[in-house]
């Protein structure tokens, strides 16, 4: 298994968006599915391809990841991290992605993000979801299923419902302040109310 089918690739698909922020007009992932052309068939699920869907529609975290993604602003608002993108929705709400990347082979550690948010009530309402080793990541449930090298279509069906994004964990501001633990390569995406 390699990084590609991994939580690793939502993490890393958000930092691209960020380091490519205000250089490109246009960002596309290579392919949506990891059966393409070019390889050829593949023997089995999560072979290390570059789709955003595993071999059978089963969708790996980038393709979670890029929901969450879809979900920011419109406006981008300066940020000094490298590993949040901030941006501003057109009824005013905050949304922000955060991330933990920690590359392919190193052990990496729960990271604290503390955010200060100004403009907004002390006790504002937010939310947060997540793409990250127990959220919209598949492989887990794959190994339960005994890896099979062709899922069936109710397999992949199972999967892709037992994966998919979970409903927003409401949360609130304290203070005007949140702290939000993240895992090695999660992303989360928070909501903040104006």
């Amino acid at each position: 298994m390699e990084a590609r089918d991994t939580d690793f690739a939502g993490a890393a698909l958000a930092n691209t968006v960020r380091q490519c922020d205000g250089l490109v007009d246009m960002l596309s992932f290579w392919t949506f599915s990891d059966v393409f052309e070019e390889g050829g068939p593949i023997s089995k699920p999560f072979v290390g391809m570059f789709g955003l869907r595993a071999k059978g529609g089963i969708n790996k975290p980038v393709y979670y990841a890029y929901g969450l993604l879809h979900q920011l602003g419109n406006e981008r608002l300066v940020s000094d991290s490298k590993n949040v993108l901030v941006t501003k929705s057109a009824d005013g709400s905050l949304v922000i992605a955060a991330w933990n990347l920690v590359d392919p082979g190193q052990k990496g550690t729960t990271r604290t993000l503390d955010l200060i948010v100004h403009h907004v009530a002390a006790n504002a309402h937010a939310s947060i979801q997540r793409v990250d080793e127990g959220h919209g990541n598949a492989l887990i449930q794959y190994a339960a299923l005994g890896k099979p090298l062709d899922p069936t279509a109710a397999q992949v069906e199972q999967l892709n419902r037992e994966t998919a994004l979970a409903a927003p964990e409401e949360i609130a501001l304290r203070g005007g302040k949140l702290t939000v633990s993240l895992t090695p390569n999660e992303l989360a995406l928070i909501k903040i109310q104006p």
